[in-house]
This record gives structure tokens, sequence and C-alpha cells, in this order.
């Protein structure tokens, strides 16, 4: 939620709201549940086999929000035009850096930082150089112009949405400390949960989520079916 919802502007305080609690943040925690589970059960967790699932994410979610063939929600549609059904600016946005980065790969990464515990393979990344520090710095000053956004520049709703996300962070932080990424892997009867609420999630999204942004031609859905079976 901090890294995709709340630097993009997209979810203001989401957590004092009900779609947030109730849709938003079990989505998230779902895909990431999901995702990571196949990759810690099947032992694929470098940072470019985590990129590939989030990809995945990506390429799933657009069921539920419709932004890759209709646009962000508040555009009349996608801003660049469509190739092959798909938007030409969405798609490489969405689907190969916000949804792989910042929903998938950060969080993880964020997580092995504050327990201590990094996964074999991470250690480069998560290594501490001049480069680096000022590359996270440019990063934090860009993205605080798309919170400043999504707020519409309030300072109060944007400070709120911050403050508030990072204070639920530091309490629960407080119970994980001393776990690390293999407690996120689910045992059979609890995968099977997982998947079928996200199947229910899907349908009852797809349906009744923004109905209008339903396309009506078949090419968005062949476009995005191939891009998963290529991945």
């Amino acid at each position: 939620m901090l890294f995709a919802e709340v630097f993009s502007g997209a979810s203001q305080t989401w957590f004092i709201s009900g779609w947030g609690i109730l849709v938003t943040f079990p989505l998230y925690l779902a895909h990431l549940l999901f995702f990571l589970g196949i990759a810690l059960k099947t032992e694929r967790t470098s940072l470019s086999q985590l990129y590939l699932f989030g990809v995945l994410f990506a390429l799933y979610e657009s069921w539920i929000t419709k932004v890759l063939w209709a646009g962000y929600f508040d555009s009349e549609g996608p801003s660049m035009g469509t190739f092959l059904g798909l938007g030409i600016g969405e798609f490489p946005i969405l689907v190969f850096f916000w949804h792989p980065i910042m929903s998938f790969i950060v969080p993880t990464l964020v997580f092995e930082i504050l327990t201590g515990k990094v996964l074999t393979g991470h250690e480069f990344i998560l290594e501490r150089t001049r480069r680096k520090t000022s590359m996270i710095v440019f990063f934090l000053i860009l993205i605080s112009t798309f919170i400043a956004n999504g707020n519409q520049f309030d300072l109060v709703s944007a400070n709120i949405s911050l403050i508030g996300t990072l204070s639920i962070i530091a309490v629960l932080y407080k119970f994980t400390k001393d776990s690390d990424l293999s407690y996120l892997e689910l045992g059979k009867r609890s995968f099977k949960l997982l998947g079928s609420y996200l199947i229910l999630l899907y349908i009852v999204t797809f349906l009744y989520l923004l109905p209008e942004r339903i396309t009506t031609t078949i090419l968005p859905y062949i476009s995005i079916l191939y891009s998963m079976l290529f991945q």
C-alpha cells in the first residue's frame, strides 16, 4: 500500500476508507502472498525471477482496474492511444515498472532490510553505496510529486496519508522484526483458500467495478493473455 498506492497518490488515507481496507489492501496482500509463495516454494527468488512474477501480477491486476486498455481512472481513455488494444503509455509503465518494482520487489526488499534477513542473491542490491544513496534520494524527490499530485496538492492530505501508513508499518514491525520471508510461505490449505479468494475477487471486480470500462473487443484480452503466456 505504501509503495504502490500512497507513493503514486492513488490512495489517500486508505486506512480510514472502507474501500481501502476491504478491497485495495487485501488485493495487494493476496497478490504478494500468492506470487511470493510460489517463488519461495519453487526457490525462484532471484531479482530477475521476482521481477517476472511482478509482471504477471500487473497483467492479472489489469482485469480488475481495466487500466491497460481503458486508461487511468481520471482520464477519458489511454493517454497515448492503443496498440494491439492496450494503452501505449499505460502498458509499459504499469507492467514493466510500477507493479513489478513498486508493488512486489521493493516491498520484499524493504521487509528484508527491516528484519535483517536477506535472501541469497539479494545482497548486492542491498549493499549501501554512495551511488545507490543518491539514486534513492532522487527517487524520493520524484515520488513526492506523485504523492502531491494524487492528493490534489493538499499538503495535509498527503502528509496524513504518508505518516499514517508509516505509523501502521512501525507498529506492525514490532510484531514481525524476528521473522523472515519464509514466514510468508503458505501451506496447501491456506494457498487454496487464497487462490479461491483471488478467483472470486477477479470475477466480482471485473463484472461490477467500473463495468463501463469492460471492453467489447477481444483484442485487449488476447494481448494480455499472450503476454502472460510469453512470461
